[in-house]
């Protein structure tokens, strides 16, 4: 995200340059030129986007690899919203507010991003979509040459607003303008991370935010009536205290509904921000320098939520404090008016303060007390509502408390931190024996914690011996197995323990945060008292695998698949192909599918028909688990196993435990197709 609004922070500076120093005449010709330079960098390659390494600095070598690629054309994209407002307020000085064909350009890109995941990434392979966004560049190249060539035959001195003087100093709004744009952009990239987080794995989930925000500016620059407006500003400011309330546990309430509110939040919050954009917006004069600020400010909100948070902040501090910086931007609340009445506020106020507090401490106390007692704090905010400074202050304050002294008492809590790739924690539970690793709400490991001078006890959920892949591991040790195993997937580290003496394990992890939890042997153990060798190798698992010599692993298991963004890329035809070459004659693929709302099997099926491998899977779900093995703390999971020859599995796996996989139809994901969507259960 950071990357495309750098390309629209460019593209809008240099719209502005072009309407500050150039005629109209010069910047068409200026502009017809680096647009047909963009040529050369068209079609784009699908191969000019992988990455050698993805490791420590992940962002800033993706970030820069996006730049390198195809900043200069999508420079040119972005320019062209705030080029053609002033070039048509140029040719057509006597007509309506050319700020409504922002609403026109967000709508467009409104329908880019519903169309790409459900029209076009399910029917077209990656080089005919790159040939059609070559088309589409020459089909846009045309229009432009139109706007271009009206441009220099009806061009006109643009006529100031009537109602504005030319001369007016527009320094005050510049830094508003700068603080309006930041806030939604902020809280759009800032839900992002936290659905992403805190909501089970779910495909596409990312989009909503998305959705939500590009929305707002297609409302907030329509022309509202005062009375709705009104009732905008009112919904914004109680949504805020709501949004505090729950964030305090006034109700209970499921995470999905939870992510509802945040989605609630950030459209009243995105509509009341934008909304006062445009009311404040200049006339033409300074439209270009109007339209930079609000880039300047989204580019600067993704920098904070890409850059610094992850940096400064151990958890997704970034939400509330977005939501604090909101807090400031409430005008101030109008009381809704009839043609005959003005209502009397300051009765109104306390009556509807009264009825809000009441309405929420009631509903919190029938939960606990004590979140009562916590909601009942935000209860102070209501009466600061007709004083917007005051409320943020206030606001600010309870945010403080909250993150810093409520959340930060969790006496399960081990450790936290966060990368690039999410936050991740080691806790206890309910069982202070048990620890555990979650990155956001997924488990990504456990480990009873053994006393000193014992044996570690075994692994826990999905790797325990009795599940799919402890019954490999033990079987081909019981065969005297000692060839070596790769695992792409670190996690705790939990496979470790199936490593014999002298025997060598690599782990392919992509997260050097990962890495450093499971080599700390204050937080886990199975990495600090292997019995056999083990290399961690940092970066991305398909690049690195490439570097290892044929035929070396006796088994290569592929453990990434739990989340929402699956690393489609090592499921392809061509990603597994590679890996079978990795294997000795003997060797077994083994992949482990648990997934909510994803089922891997056609896709795995599939790619084994192609290939002439023979596949199986185990789908131990709850109702083959025992009572005894469940309280010896086996979870549900579901492993496909692949292989050369069907002589390899005879001696490796339990009879009737395993099965063929299911026969569905499905089309082949290879390195030029996939669609996550069709995976969808």
């Amino acid at each position: 995200m950071l990357f495309f609004q750098s390309c629209l922070l460019i593209g809008y500076l240099y719209a502005y340059l072009l309407s500050r120093f150039t005629t109209p005449l010069l910047a068409c010709i200026i502009h017809a030129t680096l647009w047909l330079l963009a040529f050369l960098t068209l079609p784009f390659s699908t191969t000019q986007f992988q990455t050698e390494s993805l490791s420590k600095y992940a962002a800033l070598e993706l970030l820069i690899n996006l730049i390198s690629h195809a900043a200069f054309p999508l420079t040119l994209l972005g320019a062209s919203a705030p080029l053609l407002q002033w070039w048509f307020a140029n040719t057509q000085p006597k007509s309506d507010n050319p700020y409504s064909l922002y609403i026109a350009s967000n709508v467009g890109t409104l329908a880019g991003l519903l169309s790409y995941p459900l029209l076009i990434e399910p029917e077209l392979g990656l080089q005919i979509q790159s040939k059609g966004w070559l088309a589409c560049w020459i089909l846009l190249t045309l229009t432009l040459s139109a706007c271009i060539l009206m441009v220099i035959t009806k061009r006109k001195a643009i006529i100031p607003d009537a109602n504005i003087s030319p001369t007016l100093d527009y320094t005050p709004n510049r830094m508003r303008w700068l603080f309006l744009s930041f806030i939604p952009s902020s809280i759009m990239l800032a839900i992002t991370t936290k659905i992403s987080q805190e909501l089970p794995p779910t495909p596409l989930l990312w989009l909503g935010p998305l959705l939500v925000y590009m929305l707002t500016f297609i409302l907030a620059f329509l022309d509202w009536k005062q009375n709705l407006w009104n009732l905008v500003l009112w919904a914004n400011a109680l949504a805020l205290i709501l949004q505090l309330s729950l964030a305090l546990g006034a109700f209970p309430i499921a995470f999905e509904v939870l992510a509802f509110f945040w989605l609630l939040s950030l459209l009243l919050v995105g509509l009341v921000c934008h909304g006062i954009l445009y009311q404040s917006r200049p006339p033409v004069q300074y439209l270009t320098e109007f339209y930079l600020w609000l880039a300047a400010g989204g580019f600067l909100g993704g920098v904070f939520q890409a850059l610094i948070a992850p940096t400064l902040f151990p958890g997704l501090y970034e939400f509330w404090i977005s939501l604090a910086l909101a807090a400031f931007a409430i005008p101030n609340l109008p009381w809704l008016q009839t043609n005959h009445t003005k209502l009397d506020h300051k009765p109104l106020r306390w009556i509807i303060a009264l009825a809000i507090a009441v309405a929420i401490f009631l509903l919190a106390l029938q939960n606990s007390p004590y979140k009562g007692l916590q909601c009942a704090v935000v209860l102070v905010l209501i009466p600061y509502l007709p004083r917007p400074i005051l409320f943020g202050i206030v606001f600010s304050t309870i945010v403080f408390i909250k993150l810093f002294l409520i959340d930060a008492i969790d006496q399960n809590l081990i450790f936290q931190e966060r990368s690039f790739y999410g936050v991740h924690r080691v806790s206890t539970g309910t069982n202070q024996k048990v620890r555990w690793l979650y990155h956001g709400i997924t488990e990504h490991g456990a480990q009873i914690i053994s006393e000193p001078g014992k044996p570690p006890y075994s692994p826990l959920v999905y790797y325990h011996p009795f599940g799919p892949a402890g019954q490999i591991l033990l079987r081909r040790t019981q065969l005297k197995n000692m060839e070596p195993i790769g695992v792409v997937g670190l996690g705790a580290g939990s496979l470790a323990w199936y490593a014999a003496s002298g025997q060598k394990i690599d782990f392919f992890e992509i997260d050097p945060m990962v890495a450093r939890i499971a080599s700390n042997k204050k937080l886990f153990t199975y990495l600090p008292e292997c019995k056999g060798e083990y290399h961690i190798k940092l970066g991305d698992a398909r690049t690195n695998l490439k570097q290892e010599p044929d035929s070396k692993f006796g088994i290569l298991i592929l453990d990434a698949f739990s989340s929402d963004a699956i690393p489609v890329h090592l499921l392809t035809k061509e990603a597994i192909q590679a890996f079978v070459t990795k294997l000795q004659d003997d060797g077994v693929l083994l992949f482990h599918i648990s997934n909510r709302h994803l089922d891997l099997r056609p896709q795995l099926n599939a790619v084994a028909k192609e290939l002439g491998l023979v596949a199986l899977v185990q789908n131990q779900g709850k109702d083959k688990i025992s009572e005894r093995e469940e309280k010896s703390g086996l979870a549900p999971s579901m492993w496909v196993i692949m292989c050369r020859n069907p002589k390899t599995l005879a001696d490796q796996i339990i009879p009737g435990k395993w099965t063929p996989l299911p026969n569905n139809p499905f089309q082949l994901w290879t390195d030029d197709f996939s669609c996550v969507l069709n995976a969808w259960r």
